[in-house]
């Protein structure tokens, strides 16, 4: 089952606005089924998964250290800092010790961000995801997929998943919760399910709850699984909500196979054949209107100067993780 959830937040336990039940209620209000509450360097709701109000909430916290960067543990038994920040880059490997070694799932967080990049060893770190998308998508994230969809080519299986990274919304303006959500497909809403789902790649990201779903298939296998081709292999895309002008692409490792620009805001299908062995997977961008350039350099010139005056780039509404392609085995 799809199940749609926040992996990154903060409550008042650290540097958040919100109680732990005032944001458990609004991730309710959301429509989430399951979050993570990953406050900085201790554990923000406990140390064991559990219910509110029919949501999952799993145990989290935010290891960081300006300087080194910044990951995510998830899971029921995690260590914890106990509110001091990483002394060195031994301390992050040592936590994702102790996190596996309890069954924990470990992420690193916005690694290309830049006050807060991950300068510890990105090629080698024991991660078991990316967040390669966090908070209202920018130039930082795009950076982020960009390097990603490198490391696929050379054959690496690195699942990616998108987290709001909450701490607070602005003049009663901002909706930033849930921005972006991710999506697991798993067996069951519990904390090992999700975990499980996150480490196998069964995942998309969206720019929020309601942005609708992006869906790769191939016969009964979907996202995260591995397809073995065959003359008739069809792998069908499907997205539920668009908007004008919205670009939906799909890639087969280095080569983009499908493209479509919409005119109306409307579903989508597409059937794509003659796949090559390696990976398939799709995304939406989008340009934001005039106005949106504006506020969008305004943001940039005030939080980073150094990159006031680049152009605004496309942005993701969504992506999916791969569907992996093997060639048919010879039956001698």
């Amino acid at each position: 089952m799809w199940l749609k959830g926040d992996t990154h937040l903060h409550t008042t336990a650290s540097d958040g606005v919100l109680s732990r039940e005032e944001l458990l209620d609004a991730c309710k209000k959301r429509g989430l089924d399951f979050v993570m509450v990953t406050d900085h360097n201790r554990h923000g709701v406990g140390e064991k998964s559990f219910y509110h109000k029919g949501m999952l909430v799993i145990p989290g916290e935010e290891v960081t250290q300006n300087g080194y960067g910044h990951m995510n543990i998830w899971g029921t038994g995690i260590p914890t800092m106990n509110g001091e920040r990483p002394a060195g880059p031994e301390v992050y490997y040592d936590m994702a010790q102790k996190a596996h070694d309890a069954g924990a799932t470990v992420s690193i967080n916005h690694p290309f961000d830049k006050k807060f990049s991950w300068t510890v060893d990105l090629e080698n770190f024991p991660a078991d995801s990316y967040e390669i998308w966090n908070t209202v998508m920018h130039g930082d994230n795009m950076r982020a997929i960009d390097w990603w969809h490198g490391e696929l080519l050379k054959g690496r299986r690195l699942p990616v998943v998108g987290g709001s990274d909450y701490h607070r919304d602005y003049a009663h303006i901002t909706r930033l919760l849930a921005v972006p959500v991710t999506y697991v497909n798993a067996e069951e809403n519990t904390e090992e399910a999700v975990l499980k789902a996150i480490r196998e790649g069964r995942v998309f990201i969206a720019n929020s709850p309601k942005s609708g779903q992006l869906m790769l298939t191939c016969g009964d296998k979907t996202i995260g699984d591995t397809v073995e081709l065959a003359p008739d292999t069809a792998i069908t895309l499907t997205v539920s909500k668009l908007k004008a002008g919205m670009r939906v692409e799909v890639f087969n490792n280095d080569e983009l196979v499908y493209y479509h620009k919409a005119k109306v805001g409307a579903p989508h299908t597409a059937v794509l054949r003659d796949c090559k062995p390696g990976f398939v997977r799709a995304q939406i961008r989008y340009d934001y209107p005039a106005l949106g350039k504006a506020i969008y350099k305004k943001a940039i010139a005030k939080i980073f100067p150094p990159d006031a005056g680049l152009p605004v780039p496309s942005f993701a509404w969504a992506l999916t993780n791969p569907i992996w392609l093997t060639e048919k085995e010879e039956t001698r």
